[in-house]
């Protein structure tokens, strides 16, 4: 008795702390009629300003803005700034009172700015207008760049961290309008836990000397060491026409503009002390177009998922691709949809590491740097394309997207939030495919407002299927906030019974014959759906569909219309993702009071265990059932909601639960398999339908398809019976169509006997079959025959003997006859076992013809084995009852005096005549034996018509054949024009203007440059390159290299190489666009620099200097003649100035001499110990900062810029105020200075 009093008592004061927690938060009012004098906890005595507000927030509060427009109240105030901290178990919100839109406009720095130590903060409903309608492009261009105009760069949203230790963390923004804003839209620096969802973000970035974007977060900073979950998340956002038009202050040039972007998460720019971010960013069901920069944009991050997107018609201004990673890190860029603006580029894999591009569609552009083996190059069928808010990216019947997504990776729901999948599978891009051609999701935005009322209720906890006798049923009585009616339509649906079950889009009848609707009458919140087994399910153990399905967020609600009277609530819970106890916790509030607090699934049920919280007596006097989720830790969730009328005796049984675990795995009730099918997949076993098909190609032991460089499909492997498969990442050389097909050759299938089968239409037909020898590197060691069709087409065979180890070989059979709708190919082990790495069948070309270019490149550096100048020929043999095929003989002598090889051997192509009767089948080899004059293919051939070859080698030619001077041709275009700039852009064109084909491996070019660098290092950077004019994408074949190496007055020079063995024929050319800057992304002057000059369109340029094999072809190297008249300091300067405290400065300095003007770069000083010394003095006369200069880069005629922090020498900011800088040259004694003011600002 004693103890079950003490049970009693505990349970009461528990009850008694919850309501006196709940009773502590605060709602307090805003309104344009209001007064900030007032106390503004009623609708009736508002505050004036969110402001006033925003200054007085404790932990659970709620802000509620009323209508009206809310400005700021000074030039360069925001609206809004939030400074106040919310606590885990209590948020403070800002959001919109019901059926109120009020509007913040705002020509200051921010319409709402959090920063430090805020957090725990929720944003929500608001349109936030910035100031681009009230100024002009021309005014914006005008705009000082040392005084900033927060009328040009203002911004919507920022989380502010910088310049704090208490940075701000945990913040919500969702279901915002922010657009027209001269900054970016929505921005975190410095921060971290941020959720940004639902917002429509436009129209923003347009006036701004900082380069801005959409959606944005730079430099994310570690609140706490988690690095499996998503801390940074992005999620059903609508971003677009969001553009930079005002150079960024940095460059001097256009930049970002992005829809959105994860920037700089390794904290490396502007010379960042922060640690590299360990969290991980979600970026999912967003649609981002018509954006001047890229769509989504990963650039120097890390840990990125950029999932079930949708990206149209970006890089309008700046040329970035759709969606891409740059520079990153363990990013994965799946089920997304890039539809590019005319020849704009898809995406990029410049220095990536771990990035990974899977199951996107890509369309209408070429440019495609990264094409996974499940990317698909087709027309997405979008509903409606435009630029505008009128453009519907719904997919259409027939969508390549739709049911072709990789299920394992993809969103719970859509941008609408519809479950997914729909379907038969999941879809890619944003939308899920409804065939109905309706909104699964129909529900409209509100947002409850509270006010108050007294009612009696009861809870009940359910957790068994064995009744058990209550072993406390206390009555609870309290007086709650209750949420008011929402709008109500004309003639709402009203129901006294409402069974929902979340998440979903389908009915369900359980097994009492309940029906459980689809989700419905929900705002806010996201889907999920899971196929573990649910125990302990109500009403009885087979509906765990009741529990599998969820709807889940921050903060979202249900409204249920009913008869006015008083109901039982019943939600049903299942913790299917967690683990542990305390990883989610929330609170339930029904018709404004807080029935549930603190509510963590685990610790109550534990994992994939149902739970039923029953909730009776509540009341719904103004017909509505209002419930409200919202996280504390983590996301709230509800799996399904019944609402009935109150039973006549409300009681509460707090059942014991009895229930036993085990560690016996339960299957999944429905664990369906969903494929995409991108390639030719037919049966095996032939039925009265079977799949016929007059072309297969096929890619022997690989479960996934291939896209050659021609565009061709090939399969995964199919339709074999027999053999096992096998992998190697080892490079081949001589792949067929091109260079970069290897992967045609480096899987395969092998064994002892093995074969394929495919139906065709009846017909003749060319058999291409691909083989490299990628295991044994000797002779003798496989071989093996092949059987097409009861003809033994190929005999002893040996890839080594014929090619040699990891080289392609196409064995091409002509004229196989399909006389009964089948080709059936049969391989069979002789030594070892049979193998095959790639098949084509075609219908025979009626004339098969080859004309195959004489290659004179040489190959260097190789070992060579003995010369062997056999002359090789393919022999048809007569028709016979039994046609064979015999593999031409090598009757080559042998030498042991090793020769360069020279690749001069002549080639013929033989002609097979056509015929009107079948005819035996032929067989060539399309790789030579391997002597020191083999000649190999660089033109690609097409698959549709693979040629008979004869090869006849030569002997070596004694002289090395190299290209000749003249025969390429370099030439320069700038991106960027102005002398002082942190990242030059040079574009570089290598033309062939010769006659014969290059191998690009053998090109470098060469682009000089002075680095004015006082400690820094240099990198530089791929932003694209391609095969031009085709505009094929070679991004993964360039390689940039900085090299320090003093020539002339000139200190380094980027080195561009080619890898993959690209063909430049006559005229074709290879272009480069690259940038450079210094480690510290401190100013470089370009005027300098040897290779520069103020090219706007594509120009011949000497002073890029050209190489083939190692041999300069084109251009002068750096020189310098050395002057020994007296030089002078003729020009100092800073930029920026004024400066800003903690961004430092870049000092210019000119250095002329007698009859060497200031620009030229050509003259050393004889002196050798001539030195320049910077030094900054206080207004007083104190020196606080030198720097002594030595050597050729900084002493010498020309211009010069050297980067001072803003410290003194021993590292201490120094105070606002006025500097005095003095440059001093000194040389044979002489000494020249000149002096500068510099305006030091806090």
């Amino acid at each position: 008795m004693e103890r079950e009093k003490n049970i009693k008592n505990i349970f009461y004061i528990s009850i008694c702390l919850f309501f006196a927690l709940q009773i502590n938060a605060q709602n307090y009012y805003v309104s344009t009629s209001g007064s900030d004098s007032n106390n503004g906890t009623s609708p009736s005595t508002p505050f004036k300003t969110i402001q006033k507000a925003a200054d007085i927030v404790n932990p659970g509060d709620t802000v509620y803005v009323m209508n009206g427009t809310y400005t700021n109240s000074c030039a360069t105030c925001n609206v809004v700034t939030i400074t106040r901290a919310g606590t885990p178990n209590a948020w403070i919100t800002f959001t919109t009172y019901l059926g109120h839109k009020p509007k913040l406009r705002f020509n200051g720095w921010n319409g709402f700015q959090i920063k430090g130590p805020a957090a725990y903060i929720e944003i929500s409903g608001f349109e936030i207008e910035g100031n681009n309608t009230s100024v002009t492009l021309e005014e914006a261009l005008k705009q000082s760049t040392t005084n900033p105009d927060p009328r040009f760069n203002g911004g919507g949203i920022g989380i502010d961290g910088r310049n704090t230790t208490n940075k701000p963390h945990h913040i919500r923004i969702i279901n915002n309008k922010v657009y027209n804003c001269g900054g970016g839209g929505i921005g975190g620096i410095h921060t971290d836990y941020v959720t940004v969802s639902g917002n429509e973000v436009y129209n923003n970035s347009w006036y701004t000397i900082y380069a801005t974007s959409g959606i944005s977060f730079w430099q994310a900073w570690n609140y706490d060491n988690n690095t499996t979950d998503y801390k940074i998340i992005i999620t059903n956002n609508k971003v677009y026409n969001n553009k930079t038009q005002v150079p960024w202050v940095a460059t001097g040039k256009l930049s970002d503009g992005n829809g959105i972007i994860i920037d700089d998460s390794k904290n490396t720019q502007s010379g960042s002390t922060g640690t590299p971010y360990r969290g991980r960013f979600l970026v999912a069901n967003n649609i981002s177009y018509n954006n001047g920069g890229s769509g989504i944009h990963s650039f120097l991050s890390e840990n990125v998922d950029i999932i079930n997107n949708t990206s149209y018609h970006n890089g309008t201004v700046v040329g970035y691709a759709e969606i891409f990673a740059n520079q990153s890190n363990n990013v994965r860029v799946i089920n997304n949809i890039c539809y590019a603006r005319t020849d704009g580029s898809i995406n990029s894999n410049y220095q990536n590491t771990n990035v990974t591009y899977n199951y996107n569609v890509y369309y209408n552009s070429s440019k495609i740097a990264v094409k996974g083996p499940n990317d698909i190059i087709a027309d997405p069928l979008f509903v409606r394309l435009a630029l505008d808010n009128t453009a519907d990216f719904h997919l259409r019947a027939g969508s390549p997207a739709i049911d072709s997504a990789l299920g394992s990776m993809s969103r719970p729901d859509d941008f609408e939030g519809n479950t997914r999948p729909i379907g038969a599978g999941y879809d890619r891009g944003a939308y899920e495919y409804n065939s109905s051609g309706t909104p699964i999701n129909t529900s409209t935005s509100t947002t409850s407002t509270p006010q108050t009322m007294t009612r009696t209720f009861t809870i009940t906890f359910t957790r068994t299927n064995t009744p058990v006798p209550p072993t406390n049923t206390p009555t609870r009585t309290s007086t709650l906030g209750i949420s008011p009616t929402l709008t109500r339509t004309a003639t709402p649906v009203i129901l006294s019974i409402w069974r929902v079950r979340s998440g979903v889009s389908a009915s369900y009848t359980d097994s009492q014959g309940n029906v459980w609707s689809a989700d419905t009458n929900y705002n806010g919140g996201l889907t999920y759906s899971t196929t573990k087994a649910i125990v302990d399910a109500l009403p009885s153990a087979t509906d765990q569909a009741l529990y599998q399905t969820e709807r889940y967020g921050s903060s979202f609600t249900y409204v249920f219309n009913v008869p006015v009277g008083t109901y039982q609530i019943t939600l049903k819970f299942a913790e299917t993702l967690f683990t542990s106890s305390g990883k989610r916790v929330f609170n339930v509030n029904i018709n404004g009071s807080e029935v549930i607090n603190n509510f963590d699934i685990y610790a109550t049920a534990g994992a994939n265990r149902a739970i039923d919280m029953v909730i009776n007596n509540i009341t719904a006097s103004n017909g509505l059932i209002t419930i409200v989720f919202t996280g504390v830790v983590e996301n709230a969730k509800i799996c399904s909601i019944q609402v009935i009328p109150q039973p006549p005796t409300p009681t509460v049984q707090i059942p014991t639960n009895t229930s036993t675990r085990t560690n016996t795995p339960v299957p999944p009730t429905n664990t369906p398999t969903r494929t995409s099918t991108l390639g030719i997949s037919p049966t095996l076993t032939r039925t009265a339908t079977p799949v016929i098909l007059s072309i297969w190609r096929v890619r022997s032991g690989v479960s996934a398809s291939y896209t050659d460089s021609q565009g061709n499909v090939w399969s995964a492997d199919t339709n074999y019976n027999g053999g096992l498969t096998y992998s190697t990442t080892k490079a081949i050389v001589d792949a067929l169509p091109s260079a970069t097909d290897q992967a045609l050759y480096q899987t395969e299938r092998y064994g002892s006997s093995f074969t394929y089968v495919f139906n065709v239409p009846v017909g003749t037909y060319q058999i291409t079959l691909k083989f490299a020898e990628t295991l044994f590197t000797s002779s003798g060691k496989r071989v093996f025959n092949v059987n097409i069709n009861g003809s033994e087409v190929i005999n002893n065979f040996d890839i080594y003997a014929t090619a040699g180890a990891n080289r392609a070989i196409d064995m091409v059979i002509n004229n196989i006859t399909a006389s009964n709708g089948l080709i059936t190919i049969v391989f069979t082990g002789v030594v070892e076992n049979a193998k095959i790495c790639s098949i084509q069948v075609i219908p025979q070309p009626p004339t098969p013809t080859v004309q195959i270019p004489t290659n004179t490149s040489t190959r260097t550096n190789t070992p060579v084995p003995p010369t062997n100048t056999a002359t090789r020929t393919a022999t048809q043999i007569p028709s016979t009852s039994t046609p064979t095929v015999q593999i031409p003989t090598n009757t080559s002598t042998r030498t042991n005096t090793p020769v360069p090889p020279t690749n001069t051997a002549t080639r013929t192509a033989t002609q097979i005549p056509s015929t009107s009767t079948p005819t035996t089948p032929t067989v060539v080899p399309t790789t030579p034996i391997p002597t020191n004059t083999y000649t190999r293919t660089n033109t690609p051939v097409p698959p549709t018509n693979t040629p008979t070859k004869t090869f006849t080698p030569v002997p070596p030619t004694p002289t090395p054949v190299v290209t000749a001077a003249g025969n390429i041709t370099l030439r320069l275009k700038s991106g960027v024009t102005s002398d002082s700039t942190n990242s030059p852009h040079p574009q570089i064109r290598i033309v062939n203007t010769g006659t014969s084909a290059i191998n690009l491996n053998t090109v470098e070019a060469r682009y000089w440059i002075n680095c004015d660098c006082t400690g820094q290092s240099v990198q530089a950077w791929l932003d694209w390159a391609g095969k031009m004019p085709q505009g094929t994408s070679i991004n993964s074949n360039v390689q940039l290299t900085v090299v320090a190496k003093t020539q002339g007055t000139q200190t380094h020079y980027i080195s561009v190489k080619f890898t993959g063995g690209i063909i430049l024929q006559p005229n074709e050319y290879a272009e480069v666009q690259m940038r450079f800057n210094k480690s510290n992304w401190s100013n470089m002057l370009q005027s300098n620099d040897w290779s520069y000059a103020a090219y706007n369109d594509f120009t011949n340029w000497s002073r890029i200097t050209g190489y083939i094999n190692g041999v300069k072809v084109w251009g002068d190297e750096p020189t310098a003649g050395t002057t020994s008249q007296s030089a002078q300091v003729v020009d100092v300067l800073s930029y920026p100035n004024p400066a800003t405290n903690g961004s430092g400065t870049t000092i210019t300095y000119s250095i002329g001499s007698s009859g060497v003007t200031a620009g030229d770069v050509n003259y050393s000083i004889s002196d050798a110990d001539a030195e320049v010394i910077l030094k900054i003095y206080t207004i007083s006369g104190r020196m606080i900062w030198s720097k002594e200069l030595r050597g050729i880069s900084n002493v010498s005629t020309g211009k010069h810029a050297i980067y001072w922090d803003g410290k003194t020498s021993g590292g201490r900011e120094i105070a606002a105020g006025t500097y005095i800088l003095k440059v001093e040259l000194k040389s044979r004694g002489e000494v020249s200075s000149k002096s500068f003011v510099i305006v030091m600002l806090k």
